[in-house]
């Protein structure tokens, strides 16, 4: 699954520059934040500096952008600017003059970068299957980090010389993390919880990074009944509601049990029971996901379920229940 397209913000500080004619102080007198920290291209950023040395809401904070005067004023301790696309660099410059004369420079970069994180569950769901796969208690996923960082001079730095730092739940995972290491593998959280997954991105000499997070929802397994014609196999395209009449004389009906964990062989494992008002059904020598139904002679409707557990993760389980029509007596199958 792609997360939500958000993108972030590569900061990078510079040497103080000096200035003809006037006291210059280190670039540590001036103290920049940005917010939002992590901004995508396009977005609205707000740069705040405060001073160390001097009184903030007397000195003059003169900024420029692209070594354009943008804003020069009493207490300008704010500017605003909207980034770029992504890759294309934002050069800012501040310059304060202290009511004692000081003069105190400091210069930024801001360059948008995306990174998209991608995840995907170790769980079964049916051939063709459209949708993305769920992660369920306790299983395997994958968190992919498809990273957008550019140098200053706007060339692409490749994913494999990246530096990868990833967190789960807040706590750092330094045995995943590293060059090049791009995917985060882990076993989900128990049922009615959240995994909080965090990468951080930075090139091999740290002047460039940014960071991503997503969370990933546990959810429930689930079963889903599909008919099975004989002569047209598993219609996987329309699912059978809780309350469904034969299509035939003789239909088979497939249970599908989305989102368990699959075996080490990429097989399902889980084990299907079926009743019929109350009675064990037997399946087709296939497998037990399918039985056959048989309509009577005078109507009837026959309750039917199915439930679906896993051989080895107890906290994986689902069960459907409906009606079937099958044409008088719940006995014909």
């Amino acid at each position: 699954m792609r997360a939500r397209n958000f993108s972030l913000l590569l900061i990078i500080l510079t040497f103080p520059f000096a200035v003809q004619g006037a006291s210059i102080r280190g670039d540590d007198a001036i103290i920049i934040s940005v917010s939002p920290e992590f901004p995508g291209p396009g977005e609205s950023v707000t740069i705040t500096a405060s001073g160390r040395s001097f009184d903030s809401n007397q000195a003059v904070f003169i900024w420029s952008v692209g070594g354009k005067e943008v804003l020069r004023g009493p207490a300008e301790k704010n500017y605003m600017l909207e980034t770029s696309r992504s890759g294309a660099a934002t050069y800012i410059s501040l310059s304060v003059a202290s009511v004692e004369g000081a003069r105190y420079q400091k210069s930024i970069t801001v360059t948008p970068s995306l990174i998209d994180l991608l995840w995907e569950a170790r769980v079964y769901t049916q051939p063709f299957y459209r949708g993305h796969s769920l992660a369920t208690s306790e299983s395997i996923v994958t968190v992919v980090a498809l990273p957008e960082l550019t140098t200053a001079g706007g060339t692409r730095i490749a994913p494999s010389k990246l530096i990868y730092k990833w967190s789960k739940d807040g706590k750092n995972i330094g045995s995943v993390s590293g060059l090049g290491k791009q995917s985060f593998t882990f076993t989900s959280a128990k049922l009615f919880n959240e995994n909080h997954i965090t990468v951080t991105v930075s090139s091999s000499d740290g002047t460039i990074s940014a960071s991503r997070s997503m969370g990933i929802l546990v959810s429930n397994p689930r079963v889903v009944l599909y008919p099975a014609p004989a002569l047209l196999g598993t219609l996987y395209n329309k699912a059978l509601g809780t309350s469904f009449s034969l299509l035939s004389d003789e239909m088979g009906v497939r249970a599908a049990a989305y989102y368990f964990s699959l075996a080490t062989d990429g097989t399902n494992p889980t084990t299907l029971m079926w009743s019929l008002n109350g009675k064990l059904l037997p399946t087709e020598p296939e497998g037990n996901s399918l039985v056959t139904l048989r309509k009577g002679g005078a109507a009837g409707t026959a309750r039917i379920s199915v439930t679906a557990t896993h051989p080895s993760n107890l906290l994986q389980s689902a069960a459907w229940s409906g009606s079937v029509n099958l044409g008088n007596s719940a006995s014909q199958f």
